[in-house]
């Protein structure tokens, strides 16, 4: 199944295909209230099928900072964990692994004018995030990170922050 969601206006939010280990959609996406329409297709030749839809919010749930550096295990169940970083001065780049059994949602955010904004974002069980830190951004920033499948289990999470070191061939 393949799957596109739209807003009100008829705006294109984003659309899914396999989900990581799967071959259902999964359009995971924090929305506003309002309205919105999914569509929803076969794929692989056929012209029809059936399928169930949910829709889910999740508890979120906040850690205490992780510092560019460092190194933990978060525990993950059915609620969705949110880790602030701190950044203090750093520039450069930006840069989250997080590895597990399970298959996972993973996202890094900034919070731009009060709303927090997607920057990069990955589903599997062992992800990178990557992103610039433009010079002098007082910005805030922080991780969000969930199970998809809403099983219990543990992430092993790292956290760099800087300028990358050249490195020969």
């Amino acid at each position: 199944m393949r799957a596109r969601l739209f807003d009100a206006g008829g705006r294109l939010l984003g659309s899914a295909d396999d989900r990581p280990g799967d071959w259902n959609f999964l359009p995971a996406r924090r929305l506003a209230p309002g309205r919105y329409r999914l569509e929803i297709e076969p794929v692989a030749g056929a012209s029809a099928g059936s399928t169930a839809v949910g829709v889910r919010v999740r508890a979120e749930r906040e850690r205490e900072p992780l510092a560019p550096g460092a190194g933990v295990e978060v525990p993950l169940g059915d609620d969705v964990v949110l880790i602030p970083i701190e950044l203090g001065a750093a520039s450069g780049l930006l840069a989250a692994g997080a590895r597990s059994e399970l298959a996972l949602g993973f996202e890094l955010e900034r919070q731009e004018e009060g709303d927090w904004t997607p920057v990069a974002a990955a589903r599997g069980s062992e992800l990178r995030l990557l992103s610039p830190l433009p010079a002098g951004d007082a910005g805030r920033w922080r991780l969000r990170l969930w199970s998809l499948d809403r099983f219990p289990g543990a992430v092993a999470l790292s956290l760099f922050a800087g300028v990358p070191g050249a490195v020969d061939e």
